[in-house]
């Protein structure tokens, strides 16, 4: 009885490790998971007060600072992980003007999402079709709640 314990405490480990390098993290628990605590410390910047350091510090994400450089259209998103893609919204004081300074930048909200791969039932109770996608992710929405650029 002992033996077996031993090899169903085991084998248990083995399983939660092996889902946690092969992606399957729908058995695994978000705390678990190291990107998962990437994407929480990414979700903390927003808590930031508004600064130059905070603005530095998210625009490092996208091989920017706040240096006078011309930023895009207001939006950018990168795939910065297999798990991790990230979005920053940036509202300019003057639209014309899209340089990228403190005193030009009004608020700018930084997205992060982690995609936690759990199963989604999608389907039509019509026609009896059903999906099974592995397709789920978290925004910062549902850490921090609203987001306050």
């Amino acid at each position: 009885m002992k033996k077996f314990l031993h090899i169903l405490l085991l084998s248990s480990v083995a399983l939660l490790f092996n889902g946690c390098i092969s992606g399957w993290g729908w058995l695994v628990p978000y705390n678990l998971q190291p990107s998962y605590h990437q994407f929480k410390k990414m979700c903390k910047l927003n808590n930031y007060p508004k600064s130059e350091e905070k603005y530095n510090r998210i625009l490092a994400y996208f091989d920017k600072s706040l240096d006078g450089s011309i930023g895009k259209n207001g939006y950018a998103k990168i795939g910065y992980s297999n798990r991790l893609d990230l979005g920053v919204y940036i509202y300019y004081k003057n639209p014309n003007n899209k340089t990228l300074t403190f005193k030009n930048i009004d608020k700018m909200y930084f997205r992060p999402i982690w995609k936690n791969y759990a199963p989604n039932i999608y389907g039509n109770e019509g026609n009896m079709d059903f999906r099974l996608k592995f397709d789920g992710e978290i925004d910062c929405r549902s850490l921090v709640g609203e987001l306050d650029g």
